[in-house]
């Protein structure tokens, strides 16, 4: 198990992502996986939404983040079965949003 995730609540549900996950170098099956990731925990570490939401989401993440003392903040865009062209309307939606 990763160690930063070791003595949070989330431990369990990554022990079971985990022993899901193939232990091979081929591709995962990410919608077998997908049912071993809580919504509560895509909310916590990720920014999902539409390009307006994912804004607020980001803006209120921004806030909490500098009251850590945490001033820089990547986003990495993740999309799975769409074409590169599609992925690059996401990153431009998002771009436009978020400003």
């Amino acid at each position: 198990m990763a160690a930063p995730f070791e003595k949070t609540r989330w431990a369990p549900d990554l022990a079971a992502l985990q022993a899901a996950a193939p232990s091979h170098s081929g591709r995962p099956d990410w919608s077998a996986l997908a049912v071993h990731v809580p919504e509560q925990l895509v909310d916590e570490l990720a920014i999902v939404g539409t390009p307006d939401e994912a804004r607020d989401k980001l803006a209120q993440r921004r806030v909490e983040l500098e009251q850590r003392g945490i001033d820089e903040v990547v986003l990495q865009m993740a999309a799975f079965g769409g074409s590169d062209a599609e992925l690059l309307g996401q990153i431009e939606l998002l771009g436009a949003a978020v400003g």
